[in-house]
Parts: structure tokens; C-alpha cells; sequence
């Protein structure tokens, strides 16, 4: 039996943060799941091969727009503050300023965001084609083009650390089986954990018996309802 692994984040108190002195906006712009869906059906229509990348310790990537400081951490040496030069889970900025870092990064790669949807970016070079959806530190590719699907992947890996998983099977809670035939997308593993959280799993299924109509027996309605 192998040991169990712990881990630890240093985190900011985003709680104590004033608006307009040490944060302004806050808002991050993430992917629709109709544009999910309308990426998965392109994709099926023009043969597009998806796969998936994920940004390890996304926050950290992203570039500070305010002075902020912080407290030393307990256990660290020393006392007073620390000024952030990226941003920190906690921070009510990160989600925003992730974002943008991801966009930029985006847009220097030759990628231009749809009129549409701001999260989903659009490559297209003669017959080469590639869109990628970002869903905060997912991120989808769409081509047909492996050098083009190359090329965004170096990219973000030049700028973040991440983490290439392969053609894309889950999304979201979305299951996504791609073949020859089409692109099946489903949300079983999603309602089977449900269905365990209230107890409703298979093995507590129970059959109930029914007393059983007799052909031309009339049923009695309830008041309101139509029988």
C-alpha cells in the first residue's frame, strides 16, 4: 500500500482585500457549453482531432497588475510584508488576470478570438484549421493540421507549465468519445455519482409490487389532475 501524498498551497487572504486600492475587476470570461458543443460538432463535421491541456498551477502564471502585499508566511523566516510579483490563489484578481495572460499568449501565436464567444480562438491557413476553446485552465485544440496543433501547444508551453493529456475524453463532467463514425458525448459517470452521493446507486435499487389493471377498470383522478 503506498503512502499517501499531502500537499500544501500558499494561499492569500482575498477576504481582506479592498476594492479599488488593492483589486478592480475581478470578472473571467470562461467558455460556454453551447460553444463546447458547437466545437465538437465543427469538429466532427471537418474531421477535427481534439485534444486537451491543462495549466499546472494556473494562477501562478499570471502576471500582477497592482502592488499587492502580504504577510510572511507562518514558519517562514523573517516578519513584515512581501510584495507579489504573480498573482496567488486567493486573490480575487487571479481568475481575471490568468485570462488575459492565457489570451496574449493566444493572440502571439497567431490565434484571433470569434466574434461570438471570446473564449474560443480560430487558426485557419488555406485547408489548415484550428480552433481552441479555453475553459479557465482547460484547454481544448481542434485541427486538422499536426503541425498547426504543434505549434499552439509549444506556445503555451513556453509560457506556462502544462500538462498535455491527450486526445480529449473528458470535459467538464462530459464524457467525449471521438471515432471514424462521429463524436459521442454522454454524462453517465456524471449521474452515477449523483446517484451514489443520494444513495440511489444499483445496489440499493428495491423492486415494488403493483396490483395490476384489469382490462376496462376505471381509475379514479385525484382532484386536479386528468385521468
Amino acid at each position: 500500500q503506498q503512502e499517501p501524498i499531502y500537499k500544501a498551497r500558499l494561499v492569500a487572504h482575498g477576504y481582506r482585500q479592498t476594492l479599488h486600492v488593492d483589486y478592480e475587476q475581478t470578472f473571467a470570461q470562461v467558455a460556454t457549453m453551447k460553444a463546447f458543443r458547437v466545437l465538437l460538432w465543427v469538429s466532427s463535421l471537418l474531421g477535427l482531432l481534439c485534444t486537451q491541456m491543462d495549466v499546472s498551477n494556473a494562477f501562478l502564471s499570471a502576471d500582477i497588475d497592482t502592488e499587492v502585499y502580504v504577510l510572511y508566511p507562518p514558519g517562514y523566516p523573517g516578519n513584515g510584508y512581501l510584495k507579489l510579483n504573480k498573482c496567488l490563489y486567493g486573490l480575487k484578481q487571479s481568475p481575471r488576470l490568468f485570462y488575459k495572460t492565457l489570451v496574449k499568449t493566444l493572440l502571439s501565436a497567431g490565434l484571433q478570438p470569434l466574434v461570438t464567444d471570446s473564449c474560443v480562438f480560430k487558426f485557419r491557413e488555406g485547408t489548415r484549421i484550428c480552433f481552441v476553446l479555453i475553459f479557465v485552465d482547460d484547454i481544448i485544440i481542434a485541427a486538422n493540421c499536426e503541425d498547426l496543433r504543434k505549434k499552439v501547444e509549444k506556445a503555451l508551453s513556453d509560457r506556462f507549465k502544462m500538462k498535455n493529456l491527450g486526445e480529449l475524453k473528458h470535459f467538464v463532467g462530459i464524457r467525449v468519445q471521438q471515432t471514424a463514425q462521429g463524436i459521442k458525448i454522454s454524462q453517465s459517470e456524471y449521474i452515477e455519482k449523483i446517484l451514489e452521493h443520494f444513495r440511489m446507486g444499483a445496489q440499493q435499487r428495491r423492486v415494488v409490487g403493483m396490483r395490476g389493471r384489469q382490462r376496462g377498470e376505471r381509475i379514479e383522478s385525484l382532484p386536479g389532475e386528468v385521468g
